[in-house]
């Protein structure tokens, strides 16, 4: 061949691309793949929260009627505490505080501040004391709770 000659090229045929019929995802098929990983994983975290809610122990529900009246030991004293939370104390505008210490009974008067305090601290003179909390939500209903403490 000469230096001079031309070179002569072919075409090449390249066919027509294919369109996709409507309501085919060729391309997009990577797509589901992601999404179905994404559904699992909220689905586990949806079944596990369940289950917990489910075996939770239940939660201690606020009594209407109950004061949770309970003592215990700070040194030589006896701390004498409520719920002043509770729907009794929350209303009453008075209550009654009386203490059976042995031979020795002590009655003290409450007004809605100090049974909203939740609290009162008592120096025992016997192994064996009785606290009864007497709360009036209403002028015609007493609401009464009585705790023992034994040294």
């Amino acid at each position: 061949m000469a230096a001079d000659a031309p070179v002569r090229r072919e075409p090449v045929y390249h066919p027509p691309e294919e369109e996709e019929p409507e309501g085919t995802s060729k391309g997009r098929g990577w797509l589901w793949v992601p999404l179905s990983f994404v559904f699992l994983l909220v689905g586990l975290m949806l079944g596990y929260e369940a289950s917990v809610m489910m075996n939770a122990p239940p939660e201690e529900k606020s009594d209407a009627f109950g004061l949770a009246l309970s003592v215990t030991k700070s040194g030589d004293n006896l701390y004498v505490k409520w719920n002043r939370e509770a729907p009794a104390i929350r209303a009453a505008e008075r209550g009654v505080l009386i203490i059976e210490d042995g031979t020795f009974a002590k009655t003290l008067e409450l007004d809605a501040t100090q049974l909203q305090n939740g609290s009162v601290v008592y120096r025992h003179y016997s192994p064996g004391v009785r606290f009864m909390l007497q709360v009036s939500p209403s002028p015609r209903d007493t609401l009464t709770e009585s705790v023992d403490w034994k040294e």
